[in-house]
């Protein structure tokens, strides 16, 4: 389902005031977007899918939405492995095209980073230490 950049972006700006989205508001869709989604639906009771519908939309912008909680250890894992482990499967884009998803890794950083087609490791190692870093 695709949606209005304007759409996108709100529903990223409210994602990211309740700290369930941590990368830049740029209205595009994407893993990022999707994920924050799903952690949202799913702290709420709803049918963890990955894309907003009415119900979740009220939701959402309801003075009852809850924040999302701190990232945590899971296990004994510290809360910078539950990040990695909730980010398996992201993929640089094919040809020409950035992945949104690290690309924001290196914005939000404050990092330059030309493009996901040079290696990312570190970037995704920097992002995990600080999502999962204490605030």
């Amino acid at each position: 389902m695709t949606f209005t950049t304007d759409l996108v972006s709100t529903v990223q700006s409210r994602l990211a005031d309740l700290g369930y989205y941590r990368l830049r508001v740029d209205g595009q869709e994407g893993p990022g977007t999707r994920n924050a989604m799903i952690d949202f639906k799913e702290a709420h009771g709803l049918r963890a899918r990955e894309f907003p519908g009415p119900i979740t939309l009220e939701a959402l912008f309801s003075a009852k939405a809850k924040p999302a909680p701190a990232p945590v250890a899971v296990g004994n894992d510290p809360a910078w492995l539950t990040e990695a482990s909730r980010l398996l499967g992201t993929r640089e884009a094919s040809g020409a095209a950035n992945n949104p998803t690290i690309m924001g890794w290196a914005r939000d950083l404050d990092q330059w980073y030309p493009g996901d087609d040079v290696p990312w490791c570190g970037l995704f190692v920097a992002h995990c230490m600080s999502a999962g870093a204490p605030n």
